[in-house]
């Protein structure tokens, strides 16, 4: 095979190359090729020119399989070439740049000491801040944080120049990465450093080793970073900025002088892309919205987020932040006013009254705003900015505001919603307060709406219009009246189809949101008069809108409902309107749906194909809470043809959990085991991951044990839900009688307690980094520049935690020896192999769940293996361990009795829930 690599056709010599990567599957096969010398044709085709493509990848091909098969053996020549071409900087891109330095990251993992003898780590570090796509950045710091990880491979990585030197475009002014860029183009150099640098210091702060490094309070690191944050430059300042928000979670306000403008992007209740009726419309909004159910499990991101949070503060980050808001530009001091209010929102709710330095940064703004030795221009400042602190706190006091009138309705089905003031009526963004008698103010709210003399429904007061329909007068509900009638009549012609008026407003339009809610409101109001004529006229509207849903069931699918109309016009909002009157507890309301075909045009719609988004608006409309049609309607669709409308309807099931729509536990739960059968993953995994939430409330809990599903095809999903059917009497005894229940114990003591470790690990970076798990095991994650989100990561059930919340399961493990083999596995074993790195973590997490509960953390003080876990915590050589320990000592301190052990050991903790918004210390 030597002969064809030195052929002069490329295609020949890539052949051959190719040939010696299939000949060769282990170590030993590949050192008899070292002995002869292959390496030099490898290192020879990779190093020819550039365009040579064919033969280059073939022997770079060759090149990671030796660092997949037998890594030890890798030659110091191999690794010099890869480090040769990830280091190329010429003019012209190599496009094996990248792939070279995945290669090399493999390679620093597998062989660390190869990696830095060859020059590889230093590649690695040098091209950190020459990626700017959010992925292979942090692929590169990855590679160093696990480095850094191990005591074995951390002596490869110098902190101070490996980590340090990412911090190197914030904290020198004059860096340039290459010395030979041009002043011509070292402003879109230095630009494009900043936010590479930027990506490398979030990556920095989402991994043990990192955050453990960084803040060493040395002088380094962290305090060097806010240590710049104070210079005058605004561009870091910034840039730092940036990196504390998308650390901390902090939605970044738009660039703006204006506090009122800032404070409205930064509002939770802001229209998100993902509302959109062509994305997850009310499904996401709700999600995003309302809080998880899960208000005593222990959400890591809060543990994570209220270290980090401390070890900025700690720094002095909120003075920084007062210095930035006082000196810096209208701009720059809005957003950093922001930035401290959630940050000292943040620091409220995570962090524990012992660490209630964060106000102090409070009397020095105020001082600032008040005294007369600064100048007027940094006193104005302050005082905007503390006017602006009181109003984010306001809005933060708030309960979720939805953004959508759909969801709104969702909680109307749970609230009603009447004038706290006989004499007040509330309109959309304000109060109309009428000071004269109601029963004398209507005519002339009638006629100051402008509804009875002018056409043109832009002219019209919406505002007043609004009042009116919730006015308390009952003289306006006497439809026989003709002011009265004529009143309602011009409205519903403003709303009928026919009229082509309110159907072909743009969703855009700024007055789109008043006109719909002001349709719900004239629907109320003609639900709620007792009056044939109000019967009537609403049967009217009904009788069109059912009209343009039979156009939707033709062949052409054209009119008033057809696709493009309801992703561009309030056409949509006829589906809400006939869900408004679905929720009305007049019976005559559902009586008229059902004279006017309109139930059964919705039945038939569930069978029509090619029609996602009416049906988004159908299941978002409906009212669940009453047995009936619409429940009918809710279960055809959750098992439709159509995968996607499956899935929707599945999604919209956590929205009614997290509304708390009536007897959920009932219907709600019977639909959601329904779906676990569904043959499509995607909705099985979804309908489990809400039932995964539904049954922190027992009595959804106490109702799934009732329905006995078939759990154990949905693999570890159905472990888990099993897994929480010994937290409630009636589902241990369940177990107990299938004999399941000692399977059950036997299962998690041989496997599941390792694969826990995984899951675990595997929640946090879908939660803190950039990866993304495949839906299947044949798919991949597309590379993309957009920033991810951070996301909750709530602990999964453990079995040991659940257990013990009972007296029966806690005697059950007390029986067992269970515990005591988990503390003897962290107090001998040593973490000096992966292997037994994941046994010491599964008994961290078998060890703090069980001391969780009040009946568990008894078992652990019997043990006295709580000190143990805080030696681990602080002196663990594997910085991994040191965090696992932290979160556990999270589920530990969720008892008194366990906060108490803590705190004599100087480890301090909340002592509310996590989930409080406003705690009182």
């Amino acid at each position: 095979l030597q002969v064809p690599l030195t052929m002069p056709a490329k295609e020949v010599r890539a052949a051959g190359v190719r040939a010696l990567r299939h000949l060769f599957s282990d170590k030993t096969t590949f050192e008899k090729m070292l002995k002869v010398r292959m390496d030099i044709f490898i290192i020879r085709s990779m190093d020819n020119t550039i365009a040579n493509e064919v033969e280059r990848i073939q022997a770079l091909r060759f090149i990671r399989k030796v660092v997949a098969v037998c890594p030890k053996s890798c030659p110091m020549s191999l690794a010099v070439c890869l480090v040769s071409t990830g280091s190329d900087n010429s003019e012209e891109p190599d496009r094996l740049k990248t792939a070279c330095l995945a290669t090399l990251c493999e390679l620093a993992i597998k062989n660390s000491a190869l990696a830095s003898y060859s020059g590889g780590i230093n590649a690695i570090i040098r091209n950190v801040l020459d990626c700017q796509v959010p992925r292979l950045n942090e692929a590169l710091m990855v590679t160093l944080l696990f480095l850094l990880n191990n005591s074995d491979s951390r002596p490869y990585v110098r902190s101070d120049v490996g980590l340090e030197g990412v911090l190197a475009p914030f904290t020198d002014l004059h860096y340039r990465h290459n010395a030979d860029t041009s002043e011509k183009l070292f402003k879109e150099d230095r630009e494009a450093r900043l936010r590479a640098s930027e990506m490398a210091i979030i990556a920095v702060f989402r991994s043990w080793s990192g955050i453990i490094s960084f803040c060493k309070p040395d002088g380094k690191g962290l305090q060097s970073l806010l240590g710049v944050f104070c210079l005058k430059n605004s561009e870091v300042r910034r840039g730092i900025m940036d990196i504390i928000s998308q650390i901390f979670r902090i939605k970044q306000a738009v660039w703006t002088d204006d506090f009122n403008i800032a404070l409205m992007s930064v509002d939770p209740s802001v229209m998100q892309d993902t509302w959109r009726l062509q994305e997850n419309f009310v499904a996401q909004e709700g999600k995003d919205l309302l809080p998880h159910r899960a208000t005593g499990r222990t959400n890591l991101v809060s543990n994570y987020t209220a270290l980090v949070l401390a070890a900025f503060m700690n720094a002095g980050l909120l003075e920084c932040l007062v210095e930035v808001i006082t000196s810096s530009d209208c701009f720059i001091s809005v957003q950093a006013t922001i930035l401290l209010g959630e940050l000292l929102h943040l620091a409220n709710t995570l962090l524990p009254p012992e660490c209630s330095r964060h106000s102090h940064c409070l009397p020095s703004l105020v001082n600032t705003a008040t005294s007369f030795e600064v100048s007027a221009a940094e006193r104005g400042r302050a005082s905007a900015a503390v006017n602006c602190l009181d109003r984010l706190h306001q809005m933060k006091k708030r309960e979720p505001v939805p953004c959508s009138l759909y969801l709104e309705q969702i909680f109307n089905q749970r609230v009603s919603a009447h004038p706290a003031h006989p004499l007040c009526v509330r309109a959309w963004g304000s109060i109309v307060i009428i000071l004269i008698d109601p029963e004398d103010a209507y005519v002339a709210a009638i006629r100051d709406t402008q509804v009875v003399t002018e056409k043109d429904f832009r002219k019209w007061d919406w505002e007043l219009i609004g009042a009116t329909l919730q006015s308390p007068s009952l003289s306006l509900k006497k439809l026989e009246e003709t002011n009265n009638q004529r009143f309602i009549r011009n409205l519903l012609y403003f709303y009928k189809p026919s009229s082509q008026q309110f159907c072909t407003v743009s969703i855009t339009d700024n007055m789109a949101k008043t006109y719909s809610r002001a349709g719900l409101l004239l629907i109320h109001f003609l639900l709620d008069t007792d009056d044939a004529a109000g019967d009537m006229i609403l049967k009217e509207l009904t009788q069109e809108i059912g009209e343009c849903l039979l156009e939707v069931l033709s062949p052409n699918m054209t009119g008033v409902l057809s696709s493009s109309s309801l992703q561009n016009t309030l056409s949509r909002d006829y589906i809400l309107f006939l869900g408004r009157i679905s929720c009305s507890k007049n019976s005559t309301s559902s009586k008229l749906l059902e004279k006017t075909d309109i139930y059964q045009y919705l039945l038939e719609m569930c069978s029509t194909p090619g029609q996602e988004n009416l049906l988004k608006l159908i299941i978002a409309s409906l009212d669940y809470k009453d047995t009936g049609i619409s429940r009918i309607i809710l279960s055809k669709l959750l098992t439709a043809s159509s995968v996607s409308t499956r899935l929707y309807a599945t999604s919209h099931m956590r929205v009614l959990l997290r509304s708390k729509v009536l007897f959920f536990n009932n219907w709600g739960m019977e639909f959601l085991v329904t779906q676990l059968y569904d043959t499509e993953t995607q909705v099985a995994n979804e309908a489990a991951d809400v039932l995964d939430e539904a049954c922190e409330d027992e009595a959804n809990l106490q109702y799934l044990v009732q329905l006995r599903p078939v759990l154990l095809h949905l693999g570890e999903r159905g472990i888990r839900l099993m897994t929480r059917f010994v937290a409630v009497e009636r589902g241990f005894t369940y177990l107990q009688s299938l004999g399941y229940l000692h399977v059950l114990l036997e299962q998690w003591r041989q496997k599941f307690c390792r694969e826990y470790v995984r899951w675990v690990e595997e929640l946090l970076a879908e939660s803190l980094t950039t990866y993304t798990k495949a839906t299947d095991e044949e798919s991949y994650v597309r590379r993309s520049t957009r920033r991810k989100t951070v996301k909750d990561c709530f602990l999964p059930p453990h079995l040991y935690g659940k257990l013990v919340q009972k007296k029966n399961g806690f005697k059950l493990l007390q029986k067992t020896n269970d515990i005591e083999l988990c503390v003897r596995t962290i107090q001998t074993l040593e973490p000096d192999t992966r292997e037994k790195v994941i046994e010491i973590k599964a008994a961290l997490w078998a060890l703090g769940h069980c001391g969780s509960s009040n009946w568990g953390i008894t078992l652990l003080m019997e043990e006295d293996v709580i000190p143990d876990i805080v030696r681990m915590a602080e002196e663990s050589e594997n910085f991994a361990i040191r965090g696992t320990c932290f979160y556990v000592l999270g589920l530990i301190a969720k008892t008194r009795q366990g906060a108490d052990i803590l705190q004599d050991l100087e480890w301090e903790s909340i002592r509310h829930m996590g989930e409080e918004q406003w705690p009182v210390l």
